[in-house]
């Protein structure tokens, strides 16, 4: 009967053991990630400003290529009605200039 109870205090204790063990691996991954990233502190703080950077670059990009399709759209807008107007107004200005020869002529 000793013997029984001696064996399940084994597995009990070694249980244990294998959870610390997995808890001090976890342990020691992060002080060595912490370590490693002290180490390399300039190499980190570059990259996230290259990173950075980059987004920003983009970014401005997008916000140019927008701008630069507003006003190709305002311009276009605009040469539309600065043509319609000039349209109608050499409508007009036409009719009356064919007309006056016209009347010139028929006149004796």
């Amino acid at each position: 009967m000793d013997e029984t109870f001696d064996s399940a205090a084994e597995k009990f204790s070694s249980e244990n053991l294998g959870g610390d063990q997995h808890k001090n691996e976890g342990t020691d991954a992060v002080s060595t990630l912490h370590e490693n990233l002290k180490d390399n502190l300039f190499i980190v703080l570059l990259i996230a400003a290259a990173i950075s950077f980059l987004a920003g670059y983009f970014t401005s990009q997008q916000q140019e290529a927008r701008k630069r399709d507003q006003w190709a759209e305002i311009l276009f807008r605009q040469a539309k009605h600065w043509f319609t107007d000039r349209d109608g107004k050499a409508t007009d200005s036409g009719e009356q200039g064919l007309g006056a020869p016209v009347r010139l002529l028929n006149c004796p």
